[in-house]
């Protein structure tokens, strides 16, 4: 797939933040982070938060995976959103302000494609979102910018034959909150 392009951001189109500037974000190999609690967080993401494929992963029941994201959902306003395995992740990610390679750091939202699996048990949302930060994370597609003393990071997955399947916007403070969600 080569090295991922290089985002700009843009101010919000939405009129949601006051996005001042247009400073490209960095790539960055997210455990090169210098910061040591958003290492912390990639960690926990990428080996020990439910649901995911790992062997230090939590189980998760389909019924407390709903709860749990509807927590997670509350705190950004229902700007986590999943599409189907087949849809054109283009369009999807225009409803939301997501398309190409311009967007708004500071207004968190999520693009997540759902497997393709139909063997049961299927994937909960909240698996599906969790599985595509671990995936961003262990593949190297993460994006961060700090501004402010501020974390605003951007992750991406993609599939095997290298298509975006998701597109995740938020800052360092929500992944806490979200960690702190799913430890409950």
């Amino acid at each position: 797939m080569g090295t991922p392009k290089k985002k700009t951001v843009i101010n919000c189109v939405k009129q949601n933040c006051t996005c001042a500037d247009n400073h490209g974000i960095c790539y960055k190999v997210p455990f090169e982070a210098k910061d040591v609690s958003l290492k912390n967080l990639f960690c926990y993401f990428l080996y020990r938060a439910p649901g995911i494929n790992s062997a230090h992963k939590g189980y998760l029941e389909q019924e407390r995976s709903e709860i749990l994201l509807e927590k997670i959902n509350e705190k950004v306003d229902g700007k986590i959103q999943f599409c189907c395995p087949n849809a054109q992740m283009k369009k999807e990610l225009a409803k939301i302000n997501l398309a190409d390679n311009e967007l708004c750091l500071k207004c968190t939202r999520a693009m997540c494609k759902r497997s393709g699996s139909q063997k049961p048990p299927l994937e909960s949302d909240l698996a599906c979102l969790l599985r595509h930060i671990r995936n961003s994370i262990a593949h190297g597609y993460v994006y961060f910018r700090k501004s402010n003393q501020k974390f605003y990071l951007l992750f991406e997955d993609y599939t095997p034959e290298g298509k975006l399947s998701a597109k995740i916007v938020c800052c360092k403070e929500d992944l806490e909150q979200w960690k702190s969600i799913l430890a409950s």
